[in-house]
């Protein structure tokens, strides 16, 4: 979580090369979102111009917690 890592090019780590892998799209600037569900499908992706609370976000955040969430 602490060490500086590549997102990019040709020494990119291995979870956003399996980011990028399953959306086509890398990081281009700081704070690209990436939305992974329980079981490590990627639902979704967001630029960095996207604020962390834009309602299309945050509703699919809301989405999968509701499924991830136990059946009652």
């Amino acid at each position: 979580m602490y060490e500086k890592v590549h997102v990019t090019g040709p020494e990119t780590t291995a979870l956003y090369q399996r980011l990028h892998d399953a959306t086509g799209v890398s990081p281009v600037w700081n704070f690209h979102k990436y939305l992974v569900s329980r079981d490590g499908r990627v639902v979704g992706n967001w630029p960095s111009k996207v604020k962390p609370d834009d309602p299309e976000l945050v509703a699919a955040i809301r989405r999968e917690l509701k499924a991830a969430a136990p059946k009652r």
